[in-house]
């Protein structure tokens, strides 16, 4: 599957179309318009698959690359050539991680760490890994050894058979939960993942929020999700596939979902198969086991920041000093999300102290760092 990403130098062109248009980073508009081109006879009260205002707001400031499809959809949007919007091809493929060949047995870490190799928006029932969605970021930094521990916590037959990865917004729960799935597959762990999305996020009202479902998912809902991932079976016989082979769930943003109804019976149909949960908020359910995602190590975090900034041509980062780096950590704290957004910020003024100002008064909350990242472009 194909990704693209904005040219950053195009940002203030896409935002003058978008006011042109008088949409707000929130508008539903441009992404109905999007997924009517996407599918002509689209006529859901949700968005096409990969149309949300995540995809959008990554679209809108060139923050992380989304599917190709979905990017010239938006283009198209705003009544632009997408080949003038993308960051040229050339660039973003020196961009990505090399995983050696060198021994016919990749390691761990290396299958963990690969670019998704399957599509995420088709459907076909002799793909592995099908479902999986695609990491939203070019490389996660530091969470290498985080991932083995989660990983080995699946395979654990003692262990709980539903874990919770646990974290505050932008600690990059959905990317961990998606190197971990990949690795399950890849190492014969698991005989496939179904991966369900409880709801799409998006930045609304100054907090980092939830759309794409009016209500939170219920048990049917999700139901009919597991069935149709497994080719498209009857309700009726979830029970009998999942008890069949083992296969790996996870229910991302399970924060938004009735977990108080969902839990207890997604448990009973469980052995040989597992469940992994991402969510804000801890669950306290015997049958949990809970893993909490830790802040980035400090030198992951510069690596990180200088991957960026050589990526974007940040001079400001690239040149900044020991101690503004170790500024920039404590503000963000270890946040991965926050330090891209950061980076971000300073591409567009050019100069890091204002964005360091304004970061103190964010105070740490990913969420402020988020609303002042777009709220000042």
């Amino acid at each position: 599957m194909e990704y693209l990403i904005t040219r950053q130098l195009v940002k203030k062109t896409l935002k003058t179309a978008r006011e042109k248009n008088d949409w707000t980073l929130d508008s539903k508009e441009p992404l109905r318009r999007a997924s009517k081109l996407l599918d002509p006879n689209w006529k859901a009260d949700y968005f096409y698959p990969g149309v949300s205002h995540e995809s959008w707001k990554f679209f809108l400031y060139g923050m992380r690359k989304i599917n190709a499809d979905i990017f010239k959809a938006y283009c198209k949007v705003l009544e632009l050539n997408w080949e003038e919007v993308a960051e040229p091809r050339k660039i973003q493929e020196t961009e990505l991680p090399v995983v050696s060949v060198a021994s016919t047995t990749p390691s761990l870490e290396d299958q963990i760490n690969v670019l998704p190799l399957q599509p995420t928006d088709g459907y076909s029932k002799n793909q592995r890994e099908v479902w999986i969605p695609n990491l939203r970021c070019r490389k996660v930094w530091g969470r290498e050894s985080f991932s083995e521990q989660v990983l080995h916590r699946l395979n654990e037959p003692q262990e709980a058979p539903i874990l919770s990865l646990c974290g505050s917004a932008g600690y990059g729960k959905t990317e961990v939960a998606c190197k971990v799935a990949r690795a399950a597959v890849r190492n014969n762990l698991f005989a496939d993942v179904l991966w369900v999305k409880a709801r799409d996020t998006e930045f609304s009202d100054g907090k980092i929020s939830q759309s794409a479902r009016d209500e939170a998912l219920s048990w049917n809902q999700l139901l009919q999700e597991i069935a149709h991932q497994l080719d498209g079976c009857s309700v009726k016989r979830v029970h009998q596939r999942i008890k069949e082979e083992k296969r790996l769930i996870v229910l991302d943003n399970a924060e938004t979902a009735q977990l108080e109804d969902i839990l207890p019976k997604l448990n009973e149909m469980l052995n040989p198969s597992r469940v992994l949960l991402t969510s804000r908020f801890q669950t306290n359910a015997s049958y949990v086991g809970l893993i909490n995602i830790p802040p980035l190590e400090e030198h992951c975090s510069y690596q990180l920041l200088q991957d960026e900034a050589k990526y974007k041509n940040v001079p400001a980062i690239l040149q900044a000093n020991t101690e503004q780096l170790q500024q920039v950590y404590h503000l963000s704290c270890g946040a991965p999300l926050a330090l891209h957004f950061i980076v971000g910020r300073v591409f567009d003024d050019g100069t890091l102290e204002p964005v360091l100002s304004a970061l103190e008064q964010a105070g740490g909350d990913v969420e402020k760092i988020y609303e002042f990242s777009l709220k000042t472009a």
